[in-house]
């Protein structure tokens, strides 16, 4: 789950990066169209993996809480914090090989 909608994620900000936002535009317009059906999805799966914890088996109980955790983990911090810190962080660099073009747009002039 996590890597199908890091993909998704990606894919936004690079579609809003071509269109010629700057980097930092990009990733906040991309997390604002996301953001919506990323979390939605975290919870849908948080729901589905806790309903383990209703079963006798201890090792499925174990499981939902490893899985329940990573799914709340990734939707709501790695998603919304550590993926825009560094994409800030690594700026041109993060669409390497490609030659990006200029940035002529701003997130104010959306």
């Amino acid at each position: 789950l996590g890597l199908d909608y890091d993909v998704f994620l990606i894919s936004r900000i690079f579609e809003y990066r071509e269109k010629g936002y700057n980097d930092n535009s990009a990733v906040l317009i991309g997390l604002y169209k996301t953001g919506g059906i990323i979390t939605a999805a975290g919870i849908i799966m948080t729901l589905a993996f806790g309903g383990l914890l209703l079963s006798q088996t201890i090792a499925l109980n174990q499981w939902a809480c490893y899985l329940t955790g990573a799914v709340l983990l990734d939707t709501f911090l790695i998603r919304t914090v550590v993926v825009p810190i560094l994409m800030g962080y690594t700026g041109k660099q993060s669409w390497w090989p490609k030659n990006m073009g200029e940035a002529t747009k701003d997130v104010s002039q959306l």
